[in-house]
């Protein structure tokens, strides 16, 4: 995973860390704090945020969101 991070950083791509702990942004990385204290509800948290964000970076990129690639439809006889 490390790798995959410096690949992103040489790329001059943005990284995004989701922590529930006393993590501080940086030049290098954007912390997005997440709720503590959830316990078995903490998964849910995480998933919600990532898929809000994927939904505004592919906003940012100017995608369509109501149409996907890649996508077939099912044929039924």
């Amino acid at each position: 995973m490390l790798s995959n991070l410096h690949e992103i950083r040489s790329n001059h791509g943005e990284i995004f860390v989701l922590s529930d702990g006393n993590l501080a942004s940086s030049e290098r990385f954007h912390v997005i704090h997440m709720p503590t204290g959830l316990g078995s509800l903490s998964p849910i948290t995480y998933v919600i945020a990532l898929q809000l964000l994927a939904y505004h970076c592919a906003l940012q990129r100017g995608n369509v969101i109501d149409t996907p690639r890649n996508l077939q439809k099912a044929r039924t006889s």
